[in-house]
């Protein structure tokens, strides 16, 4: 007489799906769905994706991060030239067209993603090895740099755009514009509030450590530099 299988046995052939980790890469789809919550509940963007992975989406933010880093640049360059610096008569002349302009941001963009990618991120992981966490996965923690830089990166080319339909070149809306001179200050603090919140979320980081290396460090060398630039600008 045969004996019945043991029930159990049967039942435990497969392994229990809830106990993996079940989530998905962060889709096109999810960002232009979520991403306005980087900014009021920023860890909310995060529930259900796997910050691990890397993607298409993941790869735009980062690029947007390397455009706007290349119009950060143009802007330092046109400071530098108003309050009697040494200036880049290549970079000036690219701010009378908008053409020129936007070719030279959208292709210098490619370098300065990858730049950004490779070198600030390594720094992004090495602040969270400060911070505690000995033991993470560094595309994790690039991931999570490159998508939370959004909460500047994104207004910045927002206020980019919206220019070319009212002025005819670059340096002529560099020169009416204050209201957003102001307003970056405001978009990069809270880029680093931001970064601290999911930081301490996605992360095994010590509370205090985080504080120094994401909040008051940074926040700190912005104000610094907001500092030095208003002297030299009202010299």
């Amino acid at each position: 007489m045969e004996q019945n299988e043991n029930p159990v046995a049967t039942l435990n052939i497969e392994p229990d799906s809830s106990s993996e980790n079940t989530s998905k890469e962060i889709t096109l789809i999810h960002l232009f769905k979520n991403f306005f919550w980087l900014w009021i509940q920023p860890n909310r963007f995060f529930i259900n994706v796997n910050a691990k992975l890397t993607s298409i989406a993941v790869v735009l933010c980062v690029y947007l991060m390397g455009i706007s880093a290349v119009a950060d640049r143009i802007d330092i360059n046109i400071m530098r030239t108003y309050s009697g610096g040494r200036s880049n008569e290549f970079i000036m002349n690219l701010t009378t067209n908008w053409i020129s302009y936007w070719g030279f941001v959208l292709g210098a963009g490619v370098l300065a993603a990858g730049i950004a990618w490779l070198f600030w991120g390594w720094i992004f992981n090495l602040r969270l090895k400060w911070s505690g966490d000995k033991d993470f996965d560094p595309t994790h923690g690039r991931v999570v740099y490159s998508i939370t830089d959004l909460v500047l990166s994104l207004p910045y080319l927002v206020v980019m755009v919206i220019p070319v339909l009212y002025y005819p070149d670059y340096i002529t809306y560099y020169n009416h514009d204050e209201l957003w001179t102001s307003s970056i200050i405001i978009f990069s603090i809270w880029k680093h509030v931001t970064k601290f919140i999911v930081v301490k979320k996605q992360f095994n980081v010590m509370t205090w450590k985080a504080c120094i290396w994401f909040l008051a460090l940074p926040i700190s060398i912005l104000l610094g530099a907001v500092f030095v630039f208003t002297k030299m600008m009202g010299n």
